[in-house]
């Protein structure tokens, strides 16, 4: 009985995990995740650098294509404030 509560345990949370990214205003580039949070602010530079050209650029705002979704990075002065994904 242990083990399947912890088989169903683990399924759970791989489920949320998939889900993650897209709630949680991440943006995963390789084994690299990048978050909005203003305790450690990311640049311009490092999503370039990690991520590769966005699929367009609309003034501070840098469209990529995740997962049959679209994310919208937004930066402020250089660093990203927020990353939203949309359907």
């Amino acid at each position: 009985m242990k083990h399947v509560t912890l088989l169903l345990a683990a399924i759970f949370a791989t489920g949320l995990l998939a889900l993650e990214p897209v709630y949680a205003g991440s943006l995963s580039c390789g084994s690299y995740r990048f978050t909005g949070s203003s305790r450690s602010p990311t640049t311009k530079y490092e999503i370039l650098k990690k991520c590769g050209e966005p699929k367009y650029r609309e003034g501070d705002t840098w469209v990529y294509e995740r997962s049959g979704k679209t994310v919208l990075v937004h930066f402020k002065a250089g660093q990203v404030t927020s990353i939203r994904w949309e359907n």
